[in-house]
C-alpha cells in the first residue's frame, strides 16, 4: 500500500546541447521538471536571462503562428473531407496512429509541409471567391426571377421622349391601382408582370408630364418603385446568363473541392507537425523553469527511483554531456505521488484518480479500495449474463483501440468487475433474470441473507479504515495514538455489535462480561479525549468531549446500513429483468409467430435499458462507498500526482513495439 519511492534529480547540462536534452527527456516522458528558485540564478548572470527571456518570447511567437497556419489547413480539411469517425471513436475520439519513426519522419519534412500548406490556403481563397461570386449571383438572380415575364430590353425600359416607364411592386390588387390611376385623367398602360407572395410586380407606361402628378398617388398605393440592375437584351437572356455562371462556378468549386480531396492524404503530415510544434512549444515552457548561465543550464525535477537508469541510459545513449545527482526526498518535503501496484490491483487506481490522490505521507488506499469495489460492483450488478456483456465489450475494446493510461486502467477495471458479476450470478443463480433453477441462495427468495451479506462487507471495510488510519500513526512512531485512539474505538464498536447480536452470535452466556466489556470500552473513549490536557480542570472538561465521541458513533452504524444498498441494486436489477422477460414471454404466447418477433424485441430492448442503468447504478453506488463511507475513516487525499515532462499529441497517438 505504499507509494512509489521517488527520487530528486538535478542534470547539469551545455546551453548549446539544451534542446537535444530536453527532447530526449521530454520523449522519455518520465520525469516532472519543477522550477528553480529565485535564488539558484546567479546576480552576475541576470543579462544574459533576459536575453534568453526576448529570445524565447520570440520563438513561442513563431510557433504560435506557425500553429495557427497548420490548424486553419486542418480546420480546412475537415470542412471538405471530415473524418467520420466509428462508434467507438465518437466516445474515445479520433486518433491517427503512427510508429516512431513514422511519427519523426513526417516531423522532419518541412519543404513538404509548406507546400501542403500553400496549396490549401490557395484552394480556400479560391473556394471564398467563389462563394463570394455565387452570392452576388444569387442576389441577382432573386432580383430578376419575379421579372422574367418582361420581354422588353434594358434600353426600352428607358422610355421614350414622352412616355416614362416604371417598374414597381404593390401588396395592394391591380384593379385597385387602374382605378387610382383612371382618376389622373392621363394616358397611361399597366400591365402585371408576375404575382408571388411579396405582391404584384407591374409595368408601368405614363406620359413623362403625368408622371410627377402620379408618383404621390403611387406612393400612397404603397408601390415599391424599383430600378433592375443593368442587362442586356432581354429579363429571360439575363437569367440564362446567371444559371450558366452559377453552374460555371459550381464546376469549379467541384474540381476545387477534388483538388483538395487528394490532400487528403497529407492530413498525417500537418496533425504530426502540429503535435511536434506543441510539444516544441512545451520545451520553451519547460526552459523557462532552468537555472542558466553563459554556458550551462541546470534542470531540477522529480522521477520514480526505478525509473533512474532508464534516464542516464538515455542520455548516454543520445551521447550527451551531463552531471546527473539524485538524492531521497528529504524528511517532510511535499513531493508528488506515482501509485505503484501489481498488474491486477493498478486498473483501480482509476478509483484514486476520480477522487484524490493522496498526500505523500499516506498509504496508496488501491489495494484497500480494489477487492471491496470488486466484490461490491459483483453484488450490485448482480448477473452473470450482464457480467460476461460486460467484459466482453470492455476486452474488446481493449483489443481495438489503442488507449491512454487512463483508459486502459477503466476498462480493465470495469471487465474484472464483469467477472465479480459473473461469480456473484452464478451464486445466486441469476443468468438474465431467467427461471433457472441453481445457485447457492436467491436474493428474490432470501433478500435478508443479501442484506447481512452487505452490512457484514460494510463492517470489515470500515474496520479495515480504522485499521489503516492506525498503520499511520504507527509508521510515525505514535503507539499511544494506536492505543488510545483506534485501539479504544475498535474495542468500543465491537462491544456495542457483540451485545445487539449476542444472540445471533450465541452469546446470550456472556452478556454481563460483553456488558463489563462495553463499559471498559467506553472508559477508554473518554480518557482519550483527555489526552494532551494540562492541568485537571481541563481534563475534567474534555470528559463531554468524550462522551460525544460516544455519541458520534451513530454516524460509523449509519455508515454501516449505507452499504445495504448493495442489496437494493442487486434486487432491483434483478426484479426489472424479471419484469422484461415476462412481458416478452406474454407477447410470444398471446401473438403466434410474430409475437416471436416483438417477443425478442421486447427482450434485447428491456435488457439493454435493465443492464445500462444496473451498470450505472453499480459503479456510482460501489464508488460512492469507497469515497464517502471507507475514505473518511483514514484518508486525506489532496496530494499532487507526477506530471511527466512529455510529448504534446493532440491528433496522434505514438503506438509503441507491442501495440504496434
Amino acid at each position: 500500500m505504499s507509494l512509489a519511492q521517488l527520487k530528486k534529480v538535478e542534470i547539469y547540462g551545455l546551453q548549446q546541447e539544451r534542446n537535444r536534452l530536453l527532447k530526449e527527456i521530454q520523449e522519455l516522458g518520465l520525469m516532472e521538471v519543477v522550477e528553480y528558485t529565485e535564488e539558484a540564478q546567479e546576480p552576475s548572470e541576470e543579462i544574459f536571462s533576459e536575453q534568453m527571456q526576448t529570445e524565447y518570447s520570440e520563438q513561442s511567437g513563431m510557433i504560435d503562428r506557425r500553429l495557427a497556419e497548420i490548424g486553419r489547413a486542418l480546420n480546412f480539411l475537415e470542412q471538405i473531407t471530415p473524418v467520420k469517425p466509428s462508434l467507438i471513436q465518437q466516445f474515445a475520439g479520433v486518433k491517427t496512429y503512427l510508429s516512431k519513426n513514422e511519427f519523426d519522419h513526417l516531423a522532419g519534412t518541412e519543404e513538404q509541409l509548406n507546400q501542403v500548406i500553400t496549396d490549401l490556403f490557395k484552394i480556400e481563397q479560391d473556394l471564398s471567391q467563389i462563394q463570394s461570386k455565387r452570392t452576388q449571383l444569387e442576389t441577382l438572380l432573386a432580383t430578376f426571377i419575379p421579372w422574367r415575364g418582361l420581354d422588353l430590353s434594358a434600353n426600352d425600359l428607358e422610355g421614350t421622349v414622352n412616355t416614362q416607364i416604371v417598374l414597381g411592386v404593390t401588396e395592394d390588387s391591380v384593379e385597385k391601382l387602374r382605378e387610382a390611376l383612371s382618376g389622373l385623367d392621363a394616358p397611361y398602360y399597366l400591365e402585371l408582370i408576375n404575382q408571388d407572395q411579396s405582391g404584384s410586380y407591374i409595368l408601368l407606361v405614363i406620359l413623362r408630364d403625368s408622371y410627377e402628378k402620379a408618383l404621390p398617388l403611387l406612393t400612397s398605393l404603397k408601390v415599391n418603385i424599383l430600378a433592375l440592375p443593368h442587362f442586356e437584351n432581354t429579363v429571360a437572356s439575363k437569367l440564362v446568363q446567371i444559371e450558366q455562371d452559377l453552374l460555371r462556378l459550381s464546376k469549379s468549386e467541384t474540381l476545387l473541392k477534388e483538388k483538395a480531396g487528394s490532400l487528403t492524404k497529407e492530413r498525417p503530415l500537418l496533425q504530426v507537425c502540429y503535435d511536434s510544434l506543441l510539444s516544441e512549444k512545451q520545451r520553451l515552457a519547460i526552459s523557462e523553469r532552468l537555472a542558466h548561465g553563459k554556458r550551462s543550464f541546470a534542470l531540477k525535477g522529480w522521477l520514480v527511483a526505478d525509473k533512474l537508469n532508464n534516464l542516464k541510459g538515455c542520455l548516454t545513449g543520445a551521447k550527451l554531456n551531463y552531471v546527473l545527482r539524485a538524492e531521497d526526498p528529504a524528511p517532510g518535503e511535499d513531493t508528488p505521488v506515482v501509485l505503484k501496484n501489481n498488474p491486477v490491483i493498478t486498473p483501480f487506481e482509476y478509483l484514486v484518480h476520480s477522487f484524490s490522490y493522496p498526500q505523500a505521507h499516506e498509504v496508496d488506499p488501491t489495494p484497500a479500495i480494489a477487492p471491496f469495489f470488486f466484490i461490491f460492483f459483483g453484488i450490485a450488478l448482480g448477473d452473470a449474463g450482464y457480467g460476461l456483456v460486460l467484459s466482453l465489450v470492455c476486452a474488446g475494446l481493449l483489443v481495438m483501440l489503442k488507449m491512454g493510461p487512463i483508459g486502459k486502467k477503466l476498462s480493465w477495471m470495469f471487465l474484472l468487475s464483469g467477472i465479480a458479476a459473473i461469480v456473484f450470478g452464478l451464486i445466486t443463480g441469476s443468468v438474465l433474470s431467467l427461471p433457472l433453477k441453481f445457485g447457492v441462495f436467491s436474493p428474490l427468495e432470501n433478500p435478508i441473507l443479501l442484506l447481512i451479506i452487505a452490512l457484514g462487507l460494510g463492517v470489515v471495510q470500515l474496520y479495515l479504515g480504522v485499521l489503516i488510519s492506525a498503520w499511520g500513526n504507527i509508521k510515525a512512531g505514535r503507539w499511544a495514538d494506536v492505543i488510545w485512539d483506534q485501539g479504544f474505538w475498535l474495542l468500543f464498536l465491537t462491544s456495542v455489535i457483540l451485545i445487539l447480536g449476542k444472540e445471533a452470535f450465541g452469546l446470550s452466556n456472556y452478556a454481563k462480561l460483553l456488558n463489563y466489556l462495553l463499559l471498559f470500552a467506553i472508559g477508554g473513549v473518554v480518557i482519550s479525549a483527555t489526552r494532551g490536557k494540562k492541568g485537571i480542570l481541563k481534563k475534567l472538561l474534555a470528559i463531554p468531549g468524550g462522551l460525544y465521541n460516544i455519541y458520534g458513533s451513530i454516524g460509523f452504524f449509519s455508515d454501516i446500513l449505507s452499504y445495504s444498498r448493495l442489496m437494493a441494486l442487486g434486487l432491483s436489477g434483478g426484479v426489472m429483468g424479471g419484469i422484461m422477460n415476462q412481458l416478452a414471454g406474454l407477447v410470444i404466447e398471446g401473438l403466434p409467430v410474430i409475437g416471436w418477433v416483438f417477443g425478442g424485441i421486447i427482450f434485447l430492448f428491456g435488457h439493454g435499458l435493465n443492464f445500462a442503468l444496473a451498470i450505472l447504478g453499480a459503479y456510482v453506488h460501489s464508488s460512492r462507498l469507497q469515497y464517502l463511507e471507507f475514505f473518511g475513516k483514514f484518508y486525506e487525499g489532496g496530494g499532487k500526482p507526477l506530471t511527466p515532462f512529455q510529448m504534446e499529441h493532440k491528433y496522434t497517438f505514438v503506438t509503441n513495439k507491442e501495440e504496434a
